[in-house]
């Protein structure tokens, strides 16, 4: 009677070792054009706020905001993005010509040296999931660079006073 217990012991734990390390029947991937869709709602009219951080410094982050107007792919990486640009005592609003690269279905801002008028050129990598961001910035001659992170909101409109 103990043999056929301890068999049946094993076959049982043997069927649960095998579930709890079985995987996950992966989910259907979205379409390249489902993830740009999901990407260009995601950005348009939102407010990209957060803190960036400068490489060597030792002052506490500082507080930046990108507003963003509308976002559309023009061609290949290309996306128009209307943004206000809010840094310091600069407060410049543009429309970017700016590359998206995909990391599988998550967005990448990958600008190399590119010249933003009015504030200078840099060069950034920013990765957007969800409705957060991080990335990497920094200017051509190395001489200003740090990290920036936040948050990506959708402002709720207000309806106008009668």
């Amino acid at each position: 009677m103990s043999f056929r217990r301890s068999i049946l012991s094993g076959v049982i734990l043997s069927l649960f070792s095998v579930q709890a390390f079985a995987q996950p029947k992966p989910a259907t991937q979205p379409s390249q054009a489902d993830l740009e869709k999901k990407f260009s709602q995601t950005m348009s009219n939102a407010v990209m706020s957060g803190s960036f951080n400068m490489n060597g410094s030792d002052k506490p982050p500082a507080h930046d905001k990108y507003t963003l107007g509308s976002v559309t792919k023009k061609d290949g990486d290309t996306w128009i993005i209307v943004a206000t640009i809010h840094y310091g005592a600069h407060n410049v609003s543009l429309p970017l010509e700016i590359p998206v690269k995909w990391a599988g279905d998550t967005p990448v801002i990958s600008v190399t040296n590119i010249g933003f008028p009015g504030l200078g050129s840099y060069t950034a990598r920013v990765l957007v999931y969800g409705d957060q961001y991080v990335g990497i910035w920094g200017t051509p001659d190395g001489s200003h660079g740090g990290q920036m992170w936040g948050k990506i909101e959708h402002p709720t409109t207000q309806p106008a006073a009668k």
